[in-house]
């Protein structure tokens, strides 16, 4: 399940302090040019890469001096890689402007972003320059209502690889006021990529089936289980000693349903059932219902609460693509 932004009405006028890394990002908007046109853009629409985002004031000569240094040394040492990290997650630098006045101020952002490597320039605002440095404020933990002189300019990084064995997804990695170049290359290139998720054909290849017992619905075993159950639990669909198991814990509010699933390949949907063997009906329980447990480093236990009233029987009902 993917992680979510942080969401919320007025999150940025009740932070009073700079959002550390290692917490998750909210869902920034800004307005990124294309030519002299302006389009809504926001982080989620970066998901799967690394983002760096520069946010500066046009006039101020240190910001300015600033977006150039991480476009000239960070920006560049990415583009020179292929677009992508040492680990090979692409990499996108975005330079928002925190003036929404027009005129000299976006033509100093749009020439600072061509000229120093950055994929896009643009403003931080919404709604075509309206609701200006929402953005800048989230990052610098406090809306902004006027400039104090050392503070015109932010440079973050976050993390936008929902399949990342070292980070979270939309997790902060960096977020500083005065960037060192080699420290914002060394966060980039600390995130690391999990291997690719097997979907059911992959893991399949793995096994030497009898002929024609390969499909999702065989059970080339007879232990009870399909081959797209064996998937989804993590065991062995060629052997009858390993098979899928489906607990029931009683407790005085209701049981705990208890089942294995695998977590190194393709989500398999499924729903969970509750009825008599005649009548079995879809039940949807509450996420604060449903929990889960580390049993190695590929296999976890999902435990559901679910009332009493629901049983006295429960099944998973998978779905294969």
């Amino acid at each position: 399940m993917l992680k979510p932004f942080i969401v919320g009405l007025g999150l940025i006028s009740t932070l009073s302090a700079t959002p550390p890394v290692d917490t998750p990002s909210q869902n920034v908007l800004f307005e990124t040019f294309s030519g002299a046109a302006l389009s809504p853009d926001s982080l989620e629409n970066y998901e799967g890469k690394i983002i760096i985002i520069t946010y500066y004031t046009p006039w101020c000569p240190t910001c300015a001096s600033v977006a150039r240094q991480v476009g000239r040394d960070v920006s560049k040492h990415f583009v020179d890689n292929g677009g992508a990290s040492s680990n090979g997650i692409e990499v996108v630098s975005l330079l928002l402007s925190t003036e929404v006045n027009g005129g000299s101020n976006d033509s100093t952002t749009m020439s600072i972003a061509n000229l120093n490597h950055y994929h896009k320039g643009g403003l931080d605002s919404t709604n075509t320059r309206m609701d200006p440095r929402e953005g800048f404020g989230f990052f610098r933990g406090q809306a902004v209502t006027s400039w104090p002189v050392e503070d015109r300019r932010r440079v973050v990084i976050i993390n936008g690889s929902q399949n990342s064995a070292s980070h979270e997804p939309w997790e902060i990695l960096y977020n500083e006021q005065f960037p060192n170049s080699d420290t914002m290359i060394e966060t980039v290139n600390s995130v690391i990529q999990a291997p690719p998720l097997a979907t059911f054909e992959e893991w399949a290849g793995g096994y030497t089936f009898p002929l024609g017992r390969e499909t999702p619905n065989a059970d080339p075993d007879s232990d009870g289980a399909t081959n797209i159950e064996e998937f989804f639990a993590g065991t062995n669909p060629i052997s009858g000693l390993s098979r899928p198991i489906l607990r029931l814990v009683k407790k005085p509010s209701g049981v705990v349903f208890k089942f294995q699933t695998a977590t190194d390949r393709v989500e398999i949907p499924f729903a969970i059932q509750g009825g008599s063997l005649d009548n079995f009906i879809t039940l949807n329980p509450d996420e604060n219902d449903i929990s889960t447990s580390a049993l190695s480093e590929d296999l976890q236990e999902v435990l559901i609460d679910l009332p009493s009233t629901s049983g006295p029987f429960f099944r998973i009902l998978l779905t294969h693509p």
